[in-house]
């Protein structure tokens, strides 16, 4: 991001800039980075906790190393995410371009054993090592290379911390005996 920004900075020294100073071309960059990601960050949170009131025993297991790496009485801060899981940090080539169907590779089974089985358990064990940073192309939640979601960083840190604390301070359930619907939407 401060490459982007000093980038903007450099060009907007030569630049008309429509009568708006630099300092609001870099706020409003900023902001429109940052407010982009939310909606994608709530819809991952929405889902995740769909598929985990949908599998209660998935959220049990989540909630009892919660309780082992945390402890009861306390909120789940970023020092105890690396405790939890550990991401790799993955680098695509220069130049490189790649045109892949996400569904179909994310499901493939000659990597994932019942790849449309909700079973986050498979990341602690046979699958620990996954990128999901596009590295190996097993797992592309976040797209890869010159179009990798620039947000990455801020959205896994969101989505452990907030997922992390909604999980070990509440105990959540379904309304009912049926399946919280887990479909597609636009």
């Amino acid at each position: 991001m401060d490459t982007m920004l000093l980038s903007l900075f450099e060009d907007a020294i030569d630049e008309d800039l429509d009568g708006f100073d630099v300092g609001t071309i870099i706020k409003s960059t900023c902001l429109a980075m940052l407010a982009g990601g939310s909606d994608t960050t709530v819809v991952a949170l929405a889902w995740t906790l769909s598929l985990l009131l949908n599998n209660s025993h998935v959220m049990q297991k989540a909630q009892e190393e919660l309780d082992i790496q945390v402890g009861r009485n306390k909120l789940v801060d970023e020092s105890h995410i690396t405790n939890l899981i550990e991401l790799l940090v993955a680098t695509i080539s220069l130049k490189v371009r790649v045109l892949f169907n996400l569904w179909k590779i994310q499901r493939d089974p000659t990597v994932w054993s019942e790849p449309d089985l909700f079973k986050p358990e498979r990341f602690l064990t046979t699958h620990k090592g996954v990128d999901v940073k596009g590295n190996n192309f097993e797992l592309i939640p976040f797209s890869s290379g010159r179009r990798i979601c620039p947000g990455i960083s801020s959205a896994l840190v969101l989505l452990h911390l907030t997922l992390a604390n909604v999980l070990h301070a509440f105990e959540i359930t379904r309304p009912s005996d049926e399946p919280i619907a887990v479909t597609e939407s636009l």
